[in-house]
């Protein structure tokens, strides 16, 4: 009995490399693949577009370097392991694990296989977009796609990935450096400020504790953090009155002795009510100098997410449920500015390093300025009548009016001539 030759096993079409008519590139299902010959091995390298290819093939031909041929997934894993940060100040044991949930929740699904020597800003790109299609994995408010919040923060870990591989020559092209377009993305609001007012509706409805700890975030500006890492033995009292030294931080209930910034380590004034009110608050509670200000119930430092819920309960009870411990910062910042305090002042409160950032984010005008003397000025140079400019004068207000006449030097008293106008004495009266 004759036997049957077995059938020759057939490549799968989607796997098949088809000729095209540039030598050394063929075409794969929809990419191109670029095939060279390096120390008697045969490289083959994915590409979006035949130009692509061909470009990739006469760099290698040319003696260029080869791309890593690493997955991206076991990338991801070594990258985890030795990323030490892009700052002097490396990267901390929280941030690695925030970085690892998010890499292994959407980019590795998503790239997977794909070599990371091949990934650019086109495969970026695309990522992005099925990000913005994505349901989210803990909807809130009835949310049915990812928030452009959370698709930044997703974007803020792997372009660090992709710049690192960029660096060390595993890549060819820094995929990184793509902007983040969001499709339908609302402008950012700004920062919401509470008045005085508000505040005093809000801790009358907090402990005792936490009515302290919002009556300094409200009088300093402090971060939430800075605020529950301080400690007795940071306020100190010398000759120009008493101050918060600002040197630790708490986040997570954990005491982090290194700050945000160097901007960050500062001192901080406290005012002389605020001060009579902690030192009244440490009598009490008998406190060493190296307790915390505001300890939990165990007398360690506490977890501001507690704080954050209890500021949320209080101030759903008064309105205003939307106020976090943040905007007690953001408010004071605007009180500062309504004082008469430049910005470079409040930026050393806050602890910002750059004064710009301080004018731009912190800083809220919330009153429409005028500038209805120069209208006035301008009549008074043309030599029109005192009956004209009284006429204007009525119309614009009588807080503009007393501007035009503060810098035109100009006296309000009856009897000047017909090119001023002549303020009543019912209005003199009334200052």
């Amino acid at each position: 009995m004759a036997l049957v030759p077995d059938e020759p096993l057939l490549t799968p079409p989607r796997r098949r490399l088809v000729r095209t008519n540039v030598r050394g590139v063929y075409r794969r299902g929809d990419r191109y693949v670029a095939v060279t010959y390096g120390r008697g091995t045969r490289i083959k390298t994915t590409h979006t577009t035949k130009a692509e290819a061909k470009l990739e093939k006469a760099r290698r031909d040319a003696g260029g370097a080869p791309t890593s041929r690493e997955p991206f997934e076991r990338y991801v894993e070594r990258w985890l392991v030795e990323y030490a940060g892009r700052t002097h100040h490396g990267l901390s044991p929280r941030t690695r694990q925030a970085y690892a949930a998010l890499l292994r929740s959407y980019a590795v699904p998503y790239f997977r296989c794909q070599k990371i020597g091949d990934i650019g800003p086109r495969d970026v790109k695309q990522f992005i977009a099925h990000l913005t299609r994505l349901a989210p994995r803990h909807s809130q408010n009835g949310a049915r796609r990812l928030s452009p919040a959370t698709i930044r923060r997703i974007m803020c870990p792997l372009k660090a990935l992709l710049a690192e591989a960029y660096e060390i020559e595993l890549a060819r092209v820094n995929a990184a450096r793509v902007r983040i377009v969001i499709p339908g993305e609302p402008p950012a609001p700004k920062p919401k400020t509470i008045t005085y007012a508000e505040v005093d509706q809000i801790l009358a409805r907090l402990g005792e504790q936490d009515r302290l700890l919002f009556l300094l975030l409200s009088r300093t500006g402090l971060r939430i953090s800075e605020a529950l890492g301080a400690q007795w033995r940071d306020v100190e009292v010398d000759a120009t009155g008493a101050v918060l030294v600002v040197r630790r931080q708490c986040l997570n209930g954990e005491l982090v002795e290194r700050m945000k910034t160097p901007a960050s380590h500062r001192s901080v004034a406290l005012m002389p009510s605020l001060l009579t009110e902690l030192l009244e608050h440490r009598q009490v509670r008998h406190a060493a100098s190296q307790d915390p200000i505001f300890p939990s119930r165990a007398g360690s430092h506490q977890d501001s997410h507690n704080v954050r819920r209890r500021l949320r309960q209080a101030g759903e009870k008064c309105g205003l449920g939307w106020v976090t411990p943040h905007v007690f910062r953001h408010s004071f910042a605007t009180e500062m500015r309504n004082r008469g305090y430049d910005s470079g002042e409040i930026s050393k409160v806050l602890g910002h390093r750059s004064e710009a950032f301080t004018r731009l984010i912190y800083i809220h005008v919330n009153e429409i300025p005028r500038f209805d003397d120069f209208e006035l000025r301008r009549l008074a140079k043309t030599g029109v009548g005192s009956q004209t400019i009284s006429r204007w004068r009525t119309r614009c207000g009588r807080s503009s009016w007393m501007l035009w006449s503060a810098q035109s030097g100009r006296s309000l008293r009856p009897g000047q001539s017909s090119t001023a106008p002549t303020e009543p004495q019912a209005d003199v009266n009334l200052r």
